[in-house]
C-alpha cells in the first residue's frame, strides 16, 4: 500500500499524529471535522504546531467572494422571474381550459 497523499502545503507541517489525521481528513474532503479538530489542536499546542493547525483551519474557510456570488445569483433569478411575470407572463385574457367531463351511463 502506498503512503497517504499529503497536500503540498502540508509538507512543511511538523510531524504530529493528530495533525496528520486532520490533514488526512482535509484530503478526504471532510472539511468540517478537519476545521474543528485544527481549532481544538491550536488551543493547546506548541507554537509550530499551533501555526500549522491554524493554517489548516484557514484553508477550510469558504471563500468570501462565494457568498457574494450566491447573493448575486439569487438577485438575478428573482429579477428575471419578476420581469417575466410582469411583462411576458401567462396571458390573463386567455380562455380557461375546461376539464373534460366524462358522463358514465
Amino acid at each position: 500500500m502506498s503512503a497517504p497523499r499529503v497536500p503540498p502545503f502540508a509538507s512543511a507541517y511538523p510531524e504530529d499524529a493528530e495533525l496528520g489525521r486532520l490533514v488526512a481528513l482535509f484530503e478526504a474532503g471532510d472539511y468540517l471535522r478537519a476545521r474543528e479538530g485544527a481549532l481544538a489542536l491550536a488551543k493547546d499546542a506548541e507554537p509550530a504546531l499551533r501555526d500549522a493547525a491554524l493554517d489548516l483551519a484557514a484553508r477550510t474557510k469558504p471563500e468570501p467572494s462565494a457568498a457574494l456570488f450566491f447573493v448575486f445569483a439569487a438577485f438575478l433569478l428573482l429579477s428575471l422571474a419578476g420581469y417575466w411575470t410582469l411583462h411576458d407572463g401567462p396571458d390573463p385574457h386567455a380562455p380557461k381550459e375546461k376539464p373534460a367531463v366524462e358522463i358514465v351511463k
